[in-house]
Parts: C-alpha cells; sequence; structure tokens
C-alpha cells in the first residue's frame, strides 16, 4: 500500500492530459526545499521496494541475463581462473583473490566493440523498464512484467538525448584525469610549483563535470516521465537541485561505492574457495547491480520532490 505521502508525490509523476494539450510551465515540476533522507534510509526504502515486488523485478533480470550471455558473451565467460589461481599460490588470500577478480572482471566485459554496444543497449533498456517498473509501483498501480517493456520504451528518445548528455559532460572529468596523469607521472619531471599551477584546472574540470552531472543524471529520471521533453527534463531537474547540489552528488556517488565495496568481499570468498564460479557470480552481481542502483536512485529522486 501506498501512504498518503507517497500518494500526493506520484500526482508529480505523471504529467499531460490524452485530449487537451498541456502547457511547459505546468509540466514542470514544482520542488518544495526539503530536507533529504541520508542514504542508508534511501538504500533501505529501495530494497524494500525491490523486495515487495521480487518476482517483477527478478523477471527483467532473467531477461537481462539471458540477452548479456547470448548477444554479449556468446553463451561463454571467459578464462580458466584456476590457472591464475595457481601463479598466486604462495601469496596472501587477499593478494591471491585481488587478482582472481582482476582477471575476472576483465572477462566479464565485452570482448568486441560491437559487444560492448550490446550491452551499453541492454543496460539502457533495462533502465527504462526498471524506471518505468519504479513509477507505477509508487504511483499505486500495478505493473506487469510485459508492459515495463513495452511502455517503458515509451520514453526512449527523450532519455537517450539525456544520456548522451551525461557522456558528454563526462568530458572536462576525463581532460583532467588525462593531465593530471600526463604532468604526475613519471615521465615528467617538474617542480612543485608548476604542479600545483596544473592542479588547479583539473580541479575545476572536476568540479565542472560534477556540476553538470548531478542536474543530468535527476533530469534522466525525470525525462521518462509521460510527455517530458529533454530541456523540460533539465529546467525541473536544476530547480530540483537547486541550494541542494552537494547534498544530492553526495548521495548519487556513495551507494555506487558502497555496492562496489559489498560485490568485493562478496568476491573475496567465492574467487578463493570456489573459483570455479567466480566468473558467473560477479556476471550475476553485476546484473542485479544495475536494477539495484536504479531503485536507489528513483527513490533518491522521489526524495527531492
Amino acid at each position: 500500500m501506498v501512504n498518503t505521502k507517497d500518494k500526493k508525490k506520484s500526482k508529480l509523476l505523471i504529467r499531460g492530459k490524452s485530449k487537451t494539450k498541456v502547457s511547459k510551465r505546468k509540466s514542470e515540476i514544482k520542488v518544495p526545499i526539503q530536507k533529504i533522507d541520508n542514504p542508508f534510509k534511501i538504500i533501505k526504502n529501495s530494497l524494500i521496494v525491490i523486495k515487495n515486488n521480487w518476482l517483477l523485478f527478478f523477471m527483467i533480470l532473467l531477461v537481462y541475463f539471458l540477452l548479456s550471455l547470448v548477444l554479449v558473451h556468446g553463451l561463454s565467460l571467459g578464462k580458466n581462473l584456476q590457472s591464475v589461481k595457481n601463479l598466486y599460490v604462495h601469496s596472501d588470500s587477499l593478494t591471491r583473490s585481488t587478482n582472481i577478480i582482476k582477471n575476472v572482471i576483465s572477462s566479464t566485459n565485452g570482448t568486441t566493440a560491437t559487444a560492448n554496444v550490446f550491452q551499453t543497449l541492454f543496460a539502457f533498456i533495462v533502465t527504462l523498464a526498471v524506471i518505468y517498473s519504479l513509477r507505477e509501483i509508487y504511483a499505486g498501480r500495478k505493473v506487469s512484467f510485459k508492459n515495463a517493456f513495452y511502455r517503458g520504451m515509451s520514453s526512449l528518445i527523450p532519455s537517450l538525448l539525456i544520456f548522451l548528455l551525461i557522456i558528454v559532460e563526462f568530458l572536462p572529468l576525463l581532460i583532467a584525469f588525462v593531465l593530471f596523469a600526463y604532468f604526475f607521472g613519471p615521465l615528467i619531471h617538474i617542480n612543485v610549483l608548476v604542479k600545483l599551477l596544473i592542479l588547479i584546472p583539473c580541479l575545476l574540470l572536476v568540479l565542472l563535470s560534477c556540476y553538470w552531472i548531478t542536474n543530468s543524471i535527476i533530469a534522466f529520471y525525470i525525462s521518462s516521465l509521460p510527455e517530458m521533453e529533454p530541456f523540460m527534463a533539465l529546467r525541473s531537474a536544476k530547480k530540483i537541485v537547486k541550494k541542494r547540489r552537494l547534498k544530492i552528488f553526495s548521495r548519487i556517488v556513495i551507494f555506487p561505492i558502497i555496492l562496489s565495496i559489498v560485490i568485493f568481499i562478496i568476491m573475496i570468498p567465492i574467487s578463493l574457495y570456489l573459483t570455479v564460479i567466480a566468473t558467473w557470480a560477479y556476471f550475476i552481481l553485476g546484473l542485479v547491480s544495475l536494477i539495484l542502483f536504479n531503485s536507489y536512485m528513483y527513490s533518491l529522486y522521489r526524495e527531492l520532490l
């Protein structure tokens, strides 16, 4: 059941009338400034939603699993990890497991450019299906597995445009890392003052990317709303993050960090004692992570309304 607060919030999630043209002014989201829950409470809420609708998300995960396994990996998941394990037989457990996990990660990535394109495409499609499902669940409506994929794709173009914008907004961050790696690498010998002068624009580039990305990630979830245009989503997101950008950004980045730590902890015993299934375990954890991340982000997005 959805409480009164959720019902009020759900009214903001769907805009537009079927018979009349809705003005842009009415479609934009009005945002009251309010306190944002701590990340762990948001994580808890997102996990409760998945738990209460586990069958729907399991079916979405199953489709994602089959598409990735067949069309990205060709029914094969990589190399002989036992030989890798034998190379580090005299190392301590942490070193041995870390090196096995590194090989697991490389073997679960797409082996060709085409495979990587398919991998990104499937992740994007599943993301839209999950977002649609979450929107319907929070609004108190029943959602079927079929509609998650059929109706969830209705926002494909607006969401894709916002996604491409996010990729572009990562460019300053990429430039900063390239400059840092070049000037602070072992091949370049310059004095400390010059390094500090180079570090300042690098930090500014990183901050610029973070500033842009915070707004656009929220806009991505807004763009999945019916009749929502990309520029309208960006304007609404700008209002949402106003005066709260740093807090929102911290909550965006903390979940991937926590999730990565949890996956690493799970993979340590698997890589040491169940090496034969380590690649499969990491592959499945990666698929599950996408659903968990989108559930967390959608829960965060609703907290901002």
